[in-house]
């Protein structure tokens, strides 16, 4: 018998209570040789943003049993009801199928994506579009194909910046990979030529991610690392112009 490596996932209430949460995010944690792990392991961060009226899914991957009923409680908690899941590039499928079976919840993906879709989104949606949950999306020259900056607001007023695989944070607290740096609280740039479809020029991805500096924000959420939120603005111009 083959013991299947073990795959680990966190439930942190970034904003809000349990009782009252307004951004929610789950990090799963895929070690190497599991189905989503490759050679190294790897760690997938997903949100769940309080929206009037409910509440929508940003990249939602499906965590083991162990987690999925505190998610399952916290998201009752919100009082409504999932009004859509919304992928941030076309990499970002996860499990969003998996969800829309069981809930019935559209899967909203950037029309910049089409073709490397591996399922079939139910919408897809293009720069500047108004999205469920009042979210605005804004189109970058990113490293993968559709990559798509989310910007939304949670009910006590928060402003929410969703960077997908543009901007990554700080190493998750339980990512157990050596030498994969970004060790310090802060904002990061992620690496040009990952897809031939992607950005290859970092002079161009700078400039189309100025674009995020029109609007203004109070955190940032990166599909991989912490949130960050000190003067997250300011933080995103000093990268930008280093």
């Amino acid at each position: 018998m083959t013991l299947q490596p073990q795959i680990e996932a966190w439930v942190n209430v970034e904003i809000g209570t349990p009782a009252q949460p307004q951004l929610v995010r789950w990090s799963i944690w895929y070690p190497p040789g599991s189905d989503r792990g490759g050679k190294r392991g790897t760690v997938y961060e997903s949100y769940l943003l309080r929206v009037s009226g409910g509440f929508v899914l940003i990249d939602p991957a499906r965590p083991p049993s162990s987690a999925e009923g505190h998610l399952r409680a916290i998201a009752e908690a919100t009082g409504g009801a999932p009004l859509g899941s919304i992928l941030t590039n076309d990499m970002h499928e996860r499990d969003a199928y998996s969800v829309r079976r069981e809930f019935g919840v559209l899967v909203w993906a950037p029309m910049a994506g089409q073709g490397d879709y591996e399922g079939t989104p139910d919408r897809f949606y293009a720069d500047g579009d108004r999205l469920p949950g009042g979210l605005t999306a804004i189109k970058i020259d990113g490293p993968f194909p559709g990559d798509t900056a989310l910007l939304g607001q949670t009910p006590d007023g928060t402003r929410v910046l969703f960077t997908a695989d543009m901007v990554l944070g700080q190493r998750n607290e339980h990512d157990q990979r050596e030498g994969l740096g970004r060790d310090e609280p802060g904002l990061y740039l992620h690496g040009i030529g990952s897809h031939p479809r992607g950005s290859q020029d970092m002079a161009v991805f700078k400039t189309s991610l100025r674009r995020l500096l029109e609007h203004d924000f109070d955190i940032v959420c990166p599909a991989h690392g912490r949130p960050f939120r000190d003067t997250p603005k300011a933080a995103l111009e000093r990268l930008l112009s280093a």
